[in-house]
């Protein structure tokens, strides 16, 4: 489906006059920022797509009254944050060992299919997102938005309710703890380390 949109207004009018095409346009491109959010906070699958469903019921109710003072990708990041935050908040956190079963029965799997140097790079990331995954929530959504979402400190910084020189010693801090952790635990295994 291809951007027919002029800018953010146009799409967001589309979307409000309950255009099926914006609306599906509108949810294929916000869809993974909630959810880089979504996974760098709430570790339950299926608390994930309750969540996500959520998370864009809330966005489509408040959409009339968005005012364009942020670009439209931050008011989403900020809902989507706001929304996994008073979450975690009212839920008993789940237990990272239940987690670590569920990927190591996918591991199993994955490693009759792919070839061993393929395994090899796959399973190094999913040691890195399984690190990622036991920071704190502040640097999991920190490293996400910056590394995979590309968005700028300020961005960032206006999603997660924090300035900008906040957003950037966490960025740091958090990247500096996660090479640690890696290379203490799989100096061996991981060559670029």
């Amino acid at each position: 489906m291809e951007n027919i949109y002029k800018n953010e207004k146009d799409l967001v009018k589309q979307v409000l006059q309950n255009d099926q095409q914006a609306i599906r346009f509108f949810i294929r491109s916000y869809k993974k920022l909630v959810e880089h959010i979504i996974w760098r906070i709430i570790t339950r699958p299926v608390e994930r797509e309750d969540l996500f469903q959520d998370i864009f019921v809330k966005i489509f109710t408040s959409l009339p009254s968005f005012r364009f003072d942020s670009k439209l990708s931050t008011w989403i990041g900020r809902i989507s944050y706001n929304t996994c935050l008073n979450y975690v908040q009212k839920n008993k956190p789940f237990l990272s060992e239940d987690l670590d079963k569920e990927n190591n029965k996918n591991a199993f799997y994955e490693r009759k299919i792919l070839h061993d140097e393929e395994f090899i790079l796959k399973e190094q990331a999913q040691l890195v997102k399984n690190e990622i995954m036991k920071m704190n929530y502040a640097y999991r959504t920190i490293l996400t938005l910056f590394h995979l979402e590309n968005l700028s400190y300020k961005e960032i910084g206006e999603i997660m309710g924090l300035p900008e020189g906040t957003v950037k010693s966490n960025l740091y801090r958090a990247r500096k703890k996660l090479y640690a952790v890696l290379k203490h635990k799989y100096a061996g295994e991981m060559t670029w380390l």
